[in-house]
């Protein structure tokens, strides 16, 4: 939900810049000199304030865990991780269709166990090292192997290890080359459907590999943050508080619309609410049914309402003896009265997942 006040203040804005273009002095026909010679004044200079920064302050629920998008699982995390780093391909936009992001294309031989990946030029990391074959073989090495020097121990590549079918000689991704400076050949053992789609997914975004040797086991937390290639750069994490980022001046894909993004953490939803009605936030998610239908009929408020592309889950823990056997498991799972939890907590809003 965003307050329309906030959009239409920037269209105000907008329309402002436009008239004042437009009232630049009207041509007239020229004036015959005349032998009299009047005094003039010499022109003053307007003197324009510099526009006030715009910021976004969004509401939710609960703080991240990371900013390293390699070592955790929770939403909350790749939210923000998301806008300071940035994979080889993303999804395009309301979609599930992977296009090309850090890498400009990646082409597959004939039986789609290589993949050669060309990469895009002239990009930074947000610290002022190059973006490059190597940072690229740096990443998924570390992710891949277990005695890599940056795969920490007390750490959990968790993603890695699920979508490309484990770590070191297990892996799918046998090998990661360098062909030059802005080409890489990933080889696989065997055909890999999803592979782009991997790809695109938010833990395996490409992060500083000097960022990364500076930090060890630092890197991600509060104190030092995330340091990528994306559209925001990191500012700041007061941990159970706020997040803030900049916008990246020189993104290669242009600079962002708001100057500064704030994730602000509000725990419970209505006093989530509160917050947007009152204007201390302009954005939030998972308002509670009664306020997701009285934002709906009020005229200072947007709501954005998007087809569920998630899933909300109870996770048994396999170490537990018990929950591995099936039978219980199965009986755990019947005992849950499915549609009254997603009555109660999404409302019209949600559905039982099949």
């Amino acid at each position: 939900m965003l307050r329309k006040s906030v959009f239409s203040m920037l269209a105000v804005l907008v329309m402002a810049s436009m008239l004042l273009t437009a009232c630049g002095p009207v041509a007239t026909e020229p004036v015959a000199p005349t032998d009299v010679t009047q005094p003039t004044e010499a022109p003053t200079e307007e003197v324009v304030e510099p526009a006030a920064p715009t910021i976004f302050i969004y509401g939710r629920g609960t703080d991240s865990v990371s900013l390293d998008p390699a070592i955790v699982t929770d939403g909350e995390s790749f939210r923000v991780s998301g806008q300071i780093l940035e994979g080889l391909y993303t999804f395009k936009p309301g979609t599930t269709e992977p296009v090309g992001a850090l890498a400009e294309e990646c082409a597959a031989n004939a039986d789609a166990t290589e993949w050669t990946c060309t990469l895009r030029q002239g990009v930074k990391f947000h610290d002022g090292t190059d973006f490059n074959a190597d940072a690229v073989i740096f990443n998924f090495e570390r992710w891949r192997f277990t005695t890599n020097a940056y795969h920490f121990a007390e750490q959990v590549f968790e993603y890695y290890e699920a979508m490309w079918g484990g770590f070191d000689d297990a892996s799918i991704i046998t090998s990661v080359e360098k062909v030059d400076d802005y080409t890489v050949k990933f080889t696989l053992s065997a055909p890999m459907a999803p592979f782009l789609a991997n790809l695109a997914m938010d833990m395996f975004a490409i992060s500083s590999p000097a960022a990364i040797e500076a930090h060890g086991a630092a890197y991600g937390t509060p104190a030092i943050g995330a340091v990528g290639t994306g559209p925001f750069t990191f500012v700041e994490w007061v941990e159970g508080d706020h997040i803030t980022v900049d916008a990246n001046a020189d993104y290669w894909g242009g600079k962002a619309t708001v100057d500064q993004v704030i994730w602000r953490v509000i725990p419970d939803a209505s006093a989530r609410y509160l917050a947007l009605k009152a204007g201390d936030i302009q954005g939030m998610e998972q308002a509670t049914p009664e306020d997701f239908e009285a934002a709906q009929s009020d005229p200072d408020l947007q709501v954005i309402f998007d087809a569920p592309l998630n899933t909300v889950y109870l996770a048994f823990n396999y170490k537990i003896k018990e929950l591995q056997d099936p039978k219980v498991r199965e009986a755990i799972a019947h005992a849950i009265n499915k549609p009254a939890l997603v009555e109660a907590f999404w409302g019209a809003s949600g559905q039982v997942a099949k």
